[in-house]
């Protein structure tokens, strides 16, 4: 987030493609190794974010823009789908985690790559499952294309 100024002369925060929208050249560049150019705008949409989101007591496909889902108290194992790893930006983790340590009576959560997407989990071809109390997983979009690292 950016502090602007508006016409009034109050800060308000601003995200920084908006702010910077207008004062960064929209001309393409490449960085090393690089196989398409992309201007600032496009390095700056692509960002790393923060959030997070308690998921439910259910079967769910991970929202796009989440970095951080919190596994609740589960009634039966449950399954949830990455996010399409194309979409999401180089160098965000995403983080799923046991918070209240409520695994380990029973019911599992299976971590899977979305379902015809063609992504996959490098080493882990059928998906990760959690079980244990605390349990917790943390994936990386890989610089190879459909593919989610352990990290």
């Amino acid at each position: 987030m950016f502090a602007v100024t508006g016409g009034d002369g109050r800060p308000y925060d601003m995200p920084a493609e908006t702010a910077l929208a207008g004062a960064v050249p929209v001309v393409a560049f490449a960085q090393t190794g690089a196989t398409e150019q992309k201007t600032m705008p496009d390095h700056l949409a692509a960002k790393a974010s923060l959030g997070g989101l308690i998921g439910p007591d259910a079967d769910l496909l991970i929202p796009q823009g989440s970095v951080h889902v919190v596994i609740p108290t589960l009634t039966a194992s449950r399954s949830w789908s990455l996010p399409d790893v194309d979409g999401y930006p180089y160098g965000q983790d995403l983080v799923i985690v046991d918070d209240g340590r409520t695994l380990g009576a029973g019911p599992t959560l299976a971590v899977i790559p979305l379902a015809g997407s063609g992504d996959a989990i490098a080493g882990y071809p059928s998906g990760i499952t959690l079980a244990d109390a605390g349990a917790s997983v943390r994936l990386r979009r890989g610089l190879l294309s459909n593919v989610w690292v352990l990290v």
